[in-house]
């Protein structure tokens, strides 16, 4: 008890020595929670019931109002690089953004990976079922020579065939391939014929993405034309393309004859770098009516086409061939010659080919084509 004078002093001492040990062990508190808050790198962060929250795991939460919530700010883990760190930063501004970018590793890695089949070493297959003998049909016949007379006996070239059908039949790059050892990449999403042009075993490489005609890969509608006539049915079927220029292109053809498939499409460059290609010395470009994109989106100014050869359908206008002229040259061409609906294009600064405009092969043939009498 604190009653005489010297007990009350000694009480008096003891209640400061108590509130000084007490003060001591708050400050301690005190600097111990700054000190965890500042080396385990937490964020206090006051969020209200309005804001907008977006993120995993929030779902339908709510925060009610002027609850503090504390949030982890994760450091770089050992190990990690700059570059990764920066990478999945930018993983969220693509996925926000919009579409991915034509070279993106992601999509690269998509088509090496999903999209493209090597070169095969196993014997052709050349079986044409019931089809006719294309090699008989002039218009093959027409361009086939215009093209042998352009390359004059190039050996060991490297070719871009889009629109390859099932990889023989009408193929613009097959006997460069057999007889003049040439390689190259063949492009056909229609997936019907992609499965039998696997089955010819061609020297080339081939994938079932279709050249795209924006500026990134787009998932889109196919159009898959069958034909009524069994013994022509590659003759019908080789009129399917993407499905927007496909109707704009056969108005009157109706979609009762085939059937729509998705498909993937990605700008040629995506594939190209895939493949580390930068030189083709012909491209072979027949894909009904979707060319103009697909020449819009090129990459001529990184890729060098020796020789470009565009069927391009026009109509009876002579302005509409001369503008399809005019927009191939503004990538690098000059026009060489035409027979019917197939342009050739040379490069205005050739490095192998020896053709020039205005020389013997360099023709204007706009003669309609024999038909086919027979089937084979």
């Amino acid at each position: 008890m604190c009653s005489s004078p010297l007990t009350i002093l000694r009480c008096m001492e003891g209640s400061k020595r108590r509130s000084a040990w007490r003060s001591a062990v708050l400050l301690m508190a005190v600097l111990y929670i700054s000190l965890d808050l500042l080396f385990r790198n937490y964020d206090v962060t006051r969020l209200d019931r309005n804001d907008d929250v977006a993120g995993p795991g929030r779902g339908d939460d709510v925060i009610p109002d002027g609850v503090a919530i504390t949030t982890r700010r994760l450091l770089p883990q050992q190990g990690t690089s700059k570059i990764q760190s920066e990478d999945a930063t930018q993983d969220w501004k693509i996925r926000l953004a919009g579409p991915l970018e034509a070279e993106d590793p992601r999509v690269i890695a998509w088509v090496k990976e999903e999209h493209l089949h090597p070169p095969s070493d196993l014997p052709y297959n050349l079986d044409l079922g019931k089809n006719v003998d294309f090699t008989r049909l002039q218009y093959w016949q027409r361009v086939h020579q215009g093209i042998l007379d352009v390359l004059r006996g190039k050996r060991g070239g490297f070719f871009l065939e889009a629109g390859a059908l099932d990889g023989y039949y009408q193929s613009n790059t097959f006997f460069l391939e057999r007889d003049l050892g040439w390689t190259g990449l063949l492009v056909e999403p229609n997936p019907v014929f992609f499965e039998s042009l696997l089955t010819r075993h061609r020297r080339a490489w081939a994938t079932d993405l279709c050249l795209g005609t924006k500026p990134y890969p787009v998932k889109t509608e196919f159009w898959v034309h069958t034909g009524a006539d069994p013994w022509q049915s590659l003759i019908a079927a080789s009129r399917s393309g993407l499905l927007k220029e496909h109707l704009e292109n056969y108005q009157n053809g109706g979609l009762d004859s085939g059937s729509v498939v998705e498909v993937n499409c990605v700008p040629a460059i995506s594939i190209l770098s895939a493949l580390n290609v930068t030189q083709i010395d012909l491209f072979s470009l027949d894909i009904e009516n979707a060319e103009v994109p697909v020449l819009q989106w090129f990459p001529f100014d990184r890729v060098h086409v020796e020789v470009l050869v565009v069927e391009h359908w026009t109509s009876g206008d002579p302005e509409d061939s001369q503008a399809f002229v005019r927009l191939v040259e503004s990538k690098g061409f000059s026009f060489y010659r035409r027979d019917n609906h197939d342009y050739f294009f040379l490069h205005q600064h050739p490095r192998w080919v020896l053709a020039r405009p205005g020389d013997e092969g360099a023709v204007d043939n706009l003669a309609p084509y024999e038909p086919l009498i027979g089937h084979k």
